[in-house]
């Protein structure tokens, strides 16, 4: 079961969560990494190639926790939708924010002059 507060999952799975890199990609706690995906049409999912997600709930937001360094800094995410066909990519949480903490502070806060 995904460690995630409801609120939080809740908020996600509705589109409103504020920071999607603080909950989805990669997140490291001492040996253990968590991976998170949401993928809306998905019915399975696998992580490089051979490790499967685990659905949260009945939510379209996937996980898998395992080891520290078991599988590559971005890594390729692959599911099967609701009509069957296979899909895979790789998960753009995989890849830091492009913008500067300062600049990403400025533009939550409604003061950044450009987008």
């Amino acid at each position: 079961m995904s460690s995630l507060e409801p609120t939080v999952l809740e908020r996600l799975l509705e589109f409103r969560y504020h920071d999607p890199f603080e909950v989805l990609g990669r997140h490291v706690n001492g040996e253990t990494e968590t991976i998170r995906v949401l993928l809306t049409d998905a019915e399975r999912t696998w992580l490089h190639g051979d490790l499967e997600f685990t659905r949260v709930g009945e939510s379209a937001l996937f996980e898998w926790q395992g080891p520290v360094g078991r599988v590559p800094d971005h890594y390729l995410i692959a599911w099967r939708d609701r009509a069957g066909v296979c899909h895979e990519c790789i998960d753009p949480y995989s890849f830091p924010p492009q913008l500067e903490l300062d600049a990403l502070s400025r533009f939550a806060a409604g003061k950044h002059v450009r987008a």
